[in-house]
């Protein structure tokens, strides 16, 4: 069986683990101007996306709308203007 100290040891050991400095890593935070220039650039791409799919319902409502078959064929009219 085990003692006290023999599980106290254990526990801070366990939650408080030896680390050397050299372990540990530090991650740098990008500057302010590089988090901006990423964000700025996600909107440019998120701001295109849209305007791209804005002009496309566009023509696709306008060309749906106003360019319809006709139900006849085209042919030339028989009555000259000065039969009229």
């Amino acid at each position: 069986m085990m003692n006290d100290t023999e599980f106290e040891n254990i526990l801070k050991q366990a939650l408080r683990p030896d680390i050397s400095d050299e372990e540990i890593l530090i991650k740098e935070t990008p500057s302010r101007s590089k988090r901006r220039k990423s964000t700025m650039r996600k909107h440019r791409i998120i701001q295109s996306a849209i305007a791209a799919a804005a002009c496309l319902a566009l023509i696709w409502g306008i060309g749906y709308k106003t360019i319809k078959l006709p139900a006849f064929p085209l042919t030339r009219c028989s009555i000259s203007l000065d039969e009229i």
